[in-house]
């Protein structure tokens, strides 16, 4: 399945049960205009990977990489790349140089000599997730 490593989350109340603050905000990135990336924009992965951290404690980590192409899928465009994405970065995000989100990073093809990263871009999203984030606002 192609979606199988992101999810929806949605927060209710704090670590230890308290109630979040009514105003409060979560950080987000807005969405891209996919259909205007072009091949060689900047790309920037963000994930906890699992060999970002040492002994139990993950850290986040970015790496940066360009769009090297577009791949037709029966299911829609995907997004090439040369950007690392390693164990735990897939389901992480992929966001430009603008600071907006293209895509979810979701599956690498390793070979001999590299990696090819694949990216879910946001257009391809549920649309009822899109529904269930954007109909409180």
């Amino acid at each position: 399945m192609l979606f199988r490593s992101i999810a929806l989350l949605r927060i209710y109340e704090g670590l230890y049960g308290q109630p979040l603050p009514r105003s409060y905000e979560f950080p987000y990135f807005r969405f891209s205009d996919v259909s205007e990336a072009a091949i060689g924009d900047n790309l920037y992965i963000i994930g906890y990977p699992a060999m970002g951290g040492t002994g139990s404690r993950a850290t986040i980590t970015v790496t940066r990489g360009i769009l090297s192409g577009f791949e037709q899928t029966y299911y829609g465009t995907l997004l090439k790349t040369d950007g690392e994405i390693n164990t735990g970065s897939s389901g992480g995000a992929c966001i430009g140089e603008d600071f907006t989100l293209i895509g979810i990073p979701t599956r690498i093809i390793e070979e001999d000599s590299g990696q090819l990263g694949y990216i879910t871009p946001v257009s391809m999203l549920p649309k009822a997730w899109l529904y269930m984030v954007f109909r409180d606002n």
